[in-house]
């Protein structure tokens, strides 16, 4: 859709409202940069999440909380970055987080087949055991164990 389509369906406001409705900064930035689609596909399969995802909502299932967007940290430690605690905290946070929607997701398949589909790529014995990793090392009160 060109710019001009965009301006008269107020599509800003769109994606303002949608990133509104967003618990995690990925999913909010998801929203802001959302681009129109002619592509059949592509519009059902947003139309499918989104129905989907009400119906998770209406079934009274908590949004999981401290997921952040935590691409840059992680493209530094695999360029050999040393992370702060409050990165390892974040990948902590966000780590747990994905656990748990995956889980989530998994639990509840028939009601959210596509959704379910997604999660299930995410490997969860593989996060569990980064999870356990940092738990270890972190000593919850902002400081890194020292045994």
């Amino acid at each position: 859709m060109e710019r001009h389509g965009q301006e008269l369906l107020e599509f800003d406001e769109v994606r303002t409202r949608l990133a509104g409705y967003c618990a995690t900064s990925g999913g909010r930035l998801a929203a802001q940069t959302l681009e129109p689609s002619a592509d059949r596909d592509v519009v059902g399969r947003r139309h499918t999440w989104t129905r989907e995802a009400g119906d998770l909502r209406a079934l009274g299932l908590a949004v999981a909380v401290g997921i952040g967007d935590i691409r840059d940290v992680v493209a530094g430690a695999a360029r050999g970055a040393t992370l702060d605690i409050d990165m390892l905290g974040e990948v902590l946070a966000t780590t747990r987080g994905m656990c748990d929607v995956a889980a989530s997701l998994g639990a509840h398949a028939e009601q959210a087949p596509s959704l379910a589909a997604i999660a299930h790529e995410i490997d969860g014995v593989l996060l569990e055991r980064l999870a356990a990793e940092l738990e270890r090392g972190l000593d919850g009160h902002g400081g890194v164990r020292d045994t």
